[in-house]
Order: C-alpha cells, then structure tokens, then sequence
C-alpha cells in the first residue's frame, strides 16, 4: 500500500444504493444527495478531501473512492472502509460520509482528528 498518497482510503461503493424517486429513505440520502455531499467534501476540503471514481457498476452509477489525508506521503499506513455494498446498508455510507465530514472540519483544531489525518 506504499502507493497510497494519503493515510485513509475511503471506499464507497455507492452503486448498489438504489436510485429512489424521494430524496431520501428512511431519512437516509439516496445515491445521488450522496454522491452530491462527497463532491461538496471535495471542494470544501480540497487538502484533506479527494473523490474519484473506481469504475462505474452495471446501473452506471460510478463507484466512489474517497481518499482522506494530510499530506502527500505514500508511506503512511492506510485504513480501508468500504460502505454501501449491498442496497440494504444505506446506513452505512451515510455514516462514513458524516465520519469524513466530522474528521476533515476538525482538522487543525480537535487534536486527535489532527493526529488521525497527520500520521
């Protein structure tokens, strides 16, 4: 993983969440309010916020990636968290969503989400 350009690699793959016609399901955002809340993350926190895309599932929806880190060093160690993989686990990319949220707006200011992202 000496690859890796920064300490956590993010994986959402978002493509199984299913494209619903209301904005969210059980108060959970659909594919589409979160691939929209990734790239608001992005332009937010540019230094500590990348998206990209993996590929695209057979629904052509794309596969997010989503690398969070301080820094440009492939010699940090890397944590890999997949979420949103099977339609039923909504829940699950919305957590990681609002943990890359809460982690990235405490950078510089909450020492161990600093610690977290610098190591």
């Amino acid at each position: 993983m000496n690859r890796l350009l920064c300490k956590a690699l993010l994986i959402l793959a978002l493509f199984a969440i299913p494209a619903m016609a209301t904005e969210s399901y059980f108060n959970y955002p659909n594919y589409r309010n979160l691939s929209a809340e990734l790239k608001k993350l992005n332009s937010t926190f540019p230094d500590l916020v990348q998206v990209g895309s993996l590929g695209q599932s057979l629904d052509k929806r794309e596969i997010w990636m989503v690398t969070l880190g301080a820094g440009v060093d492939s010699d940090k160690p890397a944590l890999l968290i997949v979420a949103g993989v099977e339609a039923p686990e909504v829940a699950s990319a919305s957590i990681l969503s609002g943990f890359i949220k809460s982690i990235a707006a405490n950078y510089g200011q909450v020492d161990s989400a600093t610690q977290f992202l610098d190591r």
